[in-house]
């Protein structure tokens, strides 16, 4: 982020969009939309999409850090929330234990 914070911003849309995308939100053109598709799941994951992408066309590196900060707060929530389905799903689908 210190040498490219441009870049930074750039590339941690490109992952929550890429992770947004693979848990089955449709691909959207502009960020409002995505941000309604977001809404329906969370709120807080909403909130923070639209903090992320709200600059300004000339933003300070503060606004930047704040975007960079928003996205890798809803990266890490994204990631969070799989594990818990993923825990979820493989402990309904093991084979029960036999007692001997």
């Amino acid at each position: 982020f210190v040498a490219q914070p441009r870049e930074s911003v750039a590339a941690a849309k490109l992952l929550v969009d890429d992770m947004l995308t693979r848990m089955g939100y449709p691909v959207r053109i502009s960020n409002e939309e995505r941000v309604r598709d977001v809404r329906h799941f969370s709120r807080t994951h909403s909130e923070r999409y639209r903090l992320a992408t709200s600059l300004k066309s000339n933003p300070t590196t503060e606004d930047l850090r704040r975007s960079l900060q928003a996205y890798l707060d809803t990266a890490r929530d994204l990631c969070g929330e799989a594990r818990k389905s993923y825990k979820t799903t493989t402990t309904e689908t093991s084979r029960p234990e036999i007692a001997s």
